[in-house]
């Protein structure tokens, strides 16, 4: 079994990056969320590309949530993290 997994581009993850591209993210940001999504299957998808089409403030949200989580990982602080979760958790409740 290979170690690296192979991907083959689907229509939700161009539909993901079309929505990216159309956002007001730096391209930096765009690369580390498209980084992200290509580690997702295809189905695992279809919530994020329903979210960020119905309503695009959703990737502005999602992206400070991942730099916010990444820069929490890198300095080893468990404290920021779970807030970071605590407060993910608050969001998604306003979806529902």
């Amino acid at each position: 079994m290979p170690l690296i997994k192979s991907y083959i581009p689907t229509k939700n993850i161009f539909k993901i990056q079309q929505l990216l591209s159309a956002s007001d993210l730096t391209m930096r940001d765009r690369d580390d969320l498209m980084e992200l999504f290509f580690k997702a299957e295809d189905n695992e998808l279809k919530p994020v590309v329903k979210l960020f089409d119905k309503n695009p403030d959703w990737i502005k949200k999602i992206s400070e949530n991942y730099k916010a989580k990444r820069s929490a990982f890198a300095n080893n602080n468990y404290n920021i993290w779970q807030n970071i979760f605590l407060e993910e958790e608050n969001q998604l409740k306003e979806l529902l």
